[in-house]
């Protein structure tokens, strides 16, 4: 199983609003911020959403997994 992180972060556009970084073996994968009508997720990986019968209602949104990439920066190449 991949190593799932929740990171809360102040909101970079909404100053005083925070939201949520989903990170899957340490790369970021999704963001969740608040909304006018509720919140907002936001991911290129996102594959297809699932709506769950119940109570309460939910949503499940199914994210693509991320493919490896290569260091590109000198930071990420340890300089």
């Amino acid at each position: 199983m991949a190593n799932i992180e929740f990171r809360v972060k102040p909101h970079g556009i909404l100053p005083g609003n925070q939201m949520v970084e989903f990170c899957r073996d340490g790369v970021f994968v999704a963001g969740i911020y608040p909304h006018e009508d509720g919140i907002r997720m936001v991911s290129k990986y996102m594959d297809g959403v699932e709506h769950e019968l119940g109570y309460p209602p939910a949503v499940v949104v199914q994210l693509s997994k991320v493919k490896e990439r290569k260091p590109t920066t000198l930071r990420e190449l340890g300089y």
